[in-house]
């Protein structure tokens, strides 16, 4: 069935797109057709590299076995698989190197990416020949130095601070390769709605931090504003890897006040500090009365420190004046005499004091 359909290809090919040249359609007299029913019999097939990395094409050659059988035409028919994206069937026309061997370049494909291939070959005569199924797998990073996976998110990494930003303060975004790739350049690109149903658009370049690292600053937009962005990145090759979408909310006001807030563990301090406070307060209340009272009366603070250094004066000026007068002559007292002939008489001891006047040691003489 399959050599039945390819025959059915070919004739239509062979009437409508492929022209083959005059000198390639003429065949020696001694011209051969396919000498066997198995293809392996009758073409020699290879490919390579049979391991591609995706730096490398694959070249698929066909060559008759035997020399006096000449290659017509031939065609690649290939499935290709590629890691993020469903199968696509395609196929290739060989080119020709000489009358026996004919050559197909297939292209450099993705890291991971699955080919699939059979060839169809014919002899002068159409005759085709058609080969069993091959395969290979692409290995290896894409391009050295370049991305090593197709998905942003394997590639970069993204953060942004602050997240969500206040009103009006910008938001520094940072983008860094997570394999150590150096990134020739980035882009943000942002859209924001001020207010509802109004949207509005604009982009901004990175920074270089580091090679392997960038940095962009979103300015500062309104309370409640909706902000979304993403960012698109290249290699030295200028592969292109994008992200997806990245979204925040400026704060609205009532954002501000509506939060609950955890067990402060310092209550003791904030009660400490009140009732200081307090106390503070009540002191510098009592000072204030007191100064009223005070000037209620006719007197303040400093009339009374007047009138303290005014009496302190006055006392020195007493103590001067003592010390200046004379003091008072004692009296004398007049001692009665006590002669020989008169009787010796006593005197009376003083009945306040206890004390006795003209009284001499060992009495009269």
């Amino acid at each position: 069935m399959r050599k039945l359909l390819a025959t059915l290809a070919i004739a239509v090919a062979l009437s409508t797109l492929v022209q083959v040249s005059p000198a390639a359609a003429q065949a020696p007299s001694d011209s051969l057709g396919w000498q066997y029913e198995d293809f392996a019999d009758n073409v020699n097939l290879t490919f390579g590299p049979a391991a591609p990395t995706p730096m490398e094409p694959v070249v698929i050659r066909a060559q008759s076995k035997n020399p006096q059988v000449h290659i017509q035409v031939a065609y690649a028919y290939m499935t290709v698989q590629l890691v993020n994206s469903g199968p696509v069937t395609t196929g290739l026309t060989f080119s020709r190197y000489n009358e026996t061997v004919m050559t197909c370049t297939l292209s450099a494909y993705p890291n991971g990416t699955l080919v699939r291939f059979y060839v169809n070959v014919l002899d002068y005569y159409n005759t085709p020949a058609v080969s069993g199924n091959y395969s290979y797998t692409v290995m290896g990073q894409d391009r050295p130095g370049g991305w090593v996976h197709s998905e942003f998110a394997k590639n970069i990494n993204v953060t942004v601070a602050p997240n969500p930003p206040n009103a009006s303060q910008p938001a520094k975004v940072t983008i860094t390769s997570k394999d150590n790739v150096t990134i020739y350049g980035a882009y943000l690109y942002v859209t924001y709605e001020v207010k509802v149903g109004q949207p509005q658009s604009g982009g901004f370049p990175f920074n270089r931090i580091n090679a392997s690292a960038m940095y962009c600053d979103v300015p500062g937009y309104p309370m409640g504003t909706e902000v979304r962005y993403w960012v698109s990145a290249w290699d030295k090759y200028n592969n292109l890897t994008i992200s997806g979408y990245y979204n925040y909310t400026v704060p609205r006001e009532e954002d501000y006040t509506s939060h609950e807030f955890a067990e402060f563990d310092g209550i003791a301090v904030v009660g400490g500090l009140i009732a200081f406070a307090a106390v503070g307060g009540w002191a510098f209340l009592r000072v204030l009365g007191t100064e009223k009272g005070r000037r209620d009366k006719g007197t303040s603070y400093g009339k009374a420190s007047q009138d303290s250094a005014d009496a302190s004066k006055a006392l020195k000026a007493m103590d001067a004046c003592e010390l200046s007068q004379p003091k008072a002559e004692p009296k004398a007292v007049e001692t009665p005499v006590v002669g020989k002939d008169k009787a010796t008489k006593l005197p009376e001891p003083d009945k306040k004091s206890g004390r006795t006047f003209g009284k001499t040691k060992g009495g009269a003489k």
